[in-house]
């Protein structure tokens, strides 16, 4: 283990006080009054726990060297920033700086002679880089290079493989490591883990979530568990690392042919069960005005998506939408929820669900994360399915015919109108391409009239769901399935909300 204790100082030389105030506190002052190499730069951070620029009037262009050249290196890995000098000194390096994440630097006008050290002291910069850990598999970027090397920084060898994600541009790989010779195991073997690199605020708030949520009420052997050690931040991009659930399967690939009951059985009953039960518990509600803005936002609807809503007989814009969607009063029992249960972020291993990405958890609805599924598996994954099999030169897929046998479903399902419509589905006719549908609908509404005994609050926030589906397109190819099917979400959403707030009877 690398012990960090060195301080990087730079520009106005510190004084003897300032030494000894380091020295007390089991830190090595190293000042330096030049830019180092690159390669040595590289080999001072590996042990450093801050950098510290000095502004120094005498040398106004260095001082400004370095605070353009020094800082984005040194978060990378962990160290923490210290700026020093007047307010107007101190002004001069952040200028030229440039943007840096405020919790990572401090700015220290004339500061007493114990206060850098004191701040050096009080900082964990985390593991330091391994260099010399050998990298297999997948390529990385040169930031997310140093990332995993100070993640697995006690391995000899890591293998990466990426792994399919969502929309939120993160980079997530199951890593194989490899201990050192020197480990303390037995055998070169280990668990596998995975290793999610994203932008640090949304690494922080996913943690943070985590930590908040998943850690205290959803069972261990339900979701990954957070190594913490081994979180890591760098100055634009963090990463979480857990364990890496092996032999499960996303229900993606698993809802055909007949809805995977008991997965979604065990996700809500058993890996969520604790969520509701707190927002039985506690007895509180929460009204559609207050989440409404958090599913669906109308000015991030993409318009290609409208131009399609308007050929299936949509007629109100999205410049239109928040105007209609607040005049809802619907109230919902709140509670924990995980906020994009979507059938890519559960997984299941022997049938037992397995949930993972939880940078959205939350408190809210209880029922959002039924119409959050439920809107994933009838209109996402039926439209990736599509897409196999889709030629663009076969004409718009909105024109195939089983584009308009799975619309006749979903018309049955998604429609608040007396005699059609009822929160719980009758079960499907058989023989039926799209039973899997109907048993997830039917399955999912079960316990939604179990929250909520009003058709239309459910339909409201399954109209939501729909939308929100809009803000996103997974393929730009015109009259791809997923245009085809999202123009039609945001017609059946549309649908779903104007008949809510007409009162139409539930059945």
């Amino acid at each position: 283990m690398v012990i960090r204790s060195k301080v990087l100082w730079f520009g106005l030389p510190p004084t003897s006080s300032v030494l000894e105030e380091h020295t007390n506190r089991g830190l090595t002052l190293d000042s330096r009054d030049a830019m180092p190499t690159v390669a040595e730069l590289d080999s001072l951070l590996v042990i450093a726990r801050a950098l510290v620029i000095a502004f120094d009037p005498s040398r106004k262009g260095v001082s400004n060297g370095f605070a353009r050249d020094l800082p984005l290196k040194a978060l990378e890995h962990g160290v923490k920033v210290v700026f020093v000098g007047t307010l107007a000194e101190i002004e001069l390096l952040r200028a030229h700086s440039g943007t840096l994440p405020p919790e990572c630097v401090a700015c220290l006008v004339s500061p007493a002679k114990h206060v850098v050290a004191e701040e050096a002291a009080r900082h964990d910069p985390g593991p330091s880089c391994n260099f010399f850990l050998s990298l297999k598999g997948d390529p990385l970027s040169t930031s997310d290079e140093i990332l995993i090397r100070r993640s697995f920084s006690d391995f000899r060898a890591v293998t990466l493989k990426s792994q399919t994600g969502g929309k939120s541009g993160a980079r997530v790989y199951l890593v194989h490591a490899e201990p050192a010779a020197d480990a303390d195991v037995n055998g070169n073997y280990t668990m596998p883990y995975f290793a999610k690199i994203d932008r640090l605020d949304k690494v922080r708030e996913e943690k943070r979530a985590f930590e908040r949520f998943a850690s205290r009420y959803i069972p261990f052997s339900q979701r990954p568990n957070l190594e913490l050690t081994r979180c890591v931040s760098g100055a634009k991009n963090g990463v979480l690392v857990g364990d890496f659930v092996e032999g499960a399967l996303p229900l993606a690939k698993m809802v055909r042919p007949f809805g995977a009951r008991q997965v979604i059985h065990s996700l809500f009953d058993d890996a969520l069960a604790c969520f509701r039960q707190q927002a039985f518990a506690n007895g509180k509600t929460i009204n559609v005005r207050e989440f409404w803005k958090e599913i669906v936002k109308p000015d991030r609807i993409l318009d290609v998506h409208w131009q399609t809503a308007k050929t299936y007989g949509a007629k109100v814009s999205p410049s239109r939408l928040s105007a209609l969607i607040e005049k809802a009063s619907f109230t919902y029992r709140a509670g924990p929820i995980h906020g994009d249960l979507n059938a890519e972020n559960v997984f299941a291993r022997h049938n037992e669900a397995v949930l993972i990405d939880f940078c959205r958890a939350t408190v809210g609805p209880l029922v959002s994360d039924l119409a959050c599924l439920e809107v994933a598996v009838a209109f996402t994954e039926e439209a990736k399915s599509a897409t196999a099999d889709w030629l663009a030169e076969g004409g718009p897929y909105s024109s195939d015919p089983h584009f308009k046998e799975w619309r006749k479903h979903i018309d049955a399902l998604f429609s608040l109108v007396p005699g059609q419509f009822a929160i719980v589905p009758p079960p499907s006719e058989l023989p039926c391409r799209y039973a899997w549908i109907w048993s997830v609908s039917r399955q999912l509404r079960l316990m939604g009239h179990y929250l909520d005994r009003d058709d239309r609050s459910y339909a409201f926030i399954l109209g939501l769901y729909l939308l929100r589906l809009c803000m996103y397109d997974d393929d730009p190819r015109e009259g791809s399935p997923d245009r085809s099917m999202r123009g039609f979400a945001y017609s059946v959403g549309l649908a779903l909300i104007s008949q809510s707030l007409k009162g139409a009877k539930s059945r």
